[in-house]
């Protein structure tokens, strides 16, 4: 999935430039490594050069060579260059704020934006490819082991709250909304045969990844499956975790309770 790069006014696109004017002059193996870092921006920015090198089934070496082929010195120099680009990031408060003074002064502005949410979700639910993702989905669940629910921050109380739901229900569930050694003792109770449930936005956290790569680790994912799903966090569509397991395992529900398969 590549991430969507929208040059704003008064900033250069460094290495966009770089990449575009040396990239057809690299060998294949550079070419790919400078290839996923233009594709996966945002998460490269979390990265270190043996991930990048997993994800491109290069080495290390082979990712310092590429990066300074285009110009820099090393992946410091370019994650660097790439922050400047994407510059201050707004804060969930921030965008709270502004939607709040945009509605303020207007009780009916307020009543639709809530209506047309609702409205939006509903349609996105209502779409053919969703309603069978979503009967996947509640198979998967109907056979899981347990329950396994990750969230950071916001997304941490929508995460318990929802565990605290599958508890009700007779499904055990867990919450993973910890950080740091924390979060390590959480993962101890993933298990293969659990079902994933991933909570975020836009941008994955470094906890979501670390998140996911444990569940690579038991299920044996590849990394672009895990950069994949990474990107795919910000998604609009709620049934695209099942899609996305059913594709990247080659499976239908029916085979999923068979072999336990962890799913996010």
């Amino acid at each position: 999935m590549k991430s969507a790069v929208k040059k704003e006014k008064g900033k250069v696109d460094l290495f966009g430039e770089r990449y575009r004017a040396r990239a057809h002059q690299l060998s294949p193996r550079l070419r790919a490594v400078v290839s996923y870092i233009n594709d996966n921006r945002e998460v490269v920015l979390e990265h270190t050069a043996m991930e990048i090198a997993t994800a491109t089934q290069t080495s290390d070496a082979t990712v310092v060579r590429a990066i300074q082929a285009l110009g820099f010195a090393g992946l410091r120099e370019l994650k660097q260059t790439m922050e400047r680009w994407f510059g201050t990031s707004v804060t969930s408060a921030e965008k709270m704020r502004s939607t709040v003074t945009a509605l303020s002064s207007d009780v009916n502005s307020s009543i639709d934006f809530v209506l047309e949410g609702h409205q939006r979700v509903c349609e996105v639910l209502s779409r053919a490819d969703n309603r069978a993702a979503v009967a996947q989905a509640v198979a998967l669940l109907s056979d899981a082991r347990q329950v396994g629910i990750f969230g950071i921050g916001a997304s941490g109380i929508l995460a318990e709250y929802t565990a605290r739901l599958f508890s009700r229900i007779g499904l055990p569930a867990y919450v993973m909304n910890r950080t740091g050694f924390s979060l390590a003792e959480q993962l101890i109770g993933l298990q293969r045969g659990d079902v994933l449930i991933m909570m975020g936005q836009k941008s994955p956290h470094r906890e979501g990844m670390t998140t996911l790569r444990e569940a690579k680790r038991l299920l044996l994912f590849s990394d672009s499956a895990v950069n994949e799903i990474a990107w795919q966090l910000g998604s609009k569509d709620p049934a695209y975790f099942a899609r996305f397991f059913s594709r990247q395992v080659g499976c239908s529900p029916s085979s999923y309770r068979a072999q336990k398969v962890p799913v996010s």
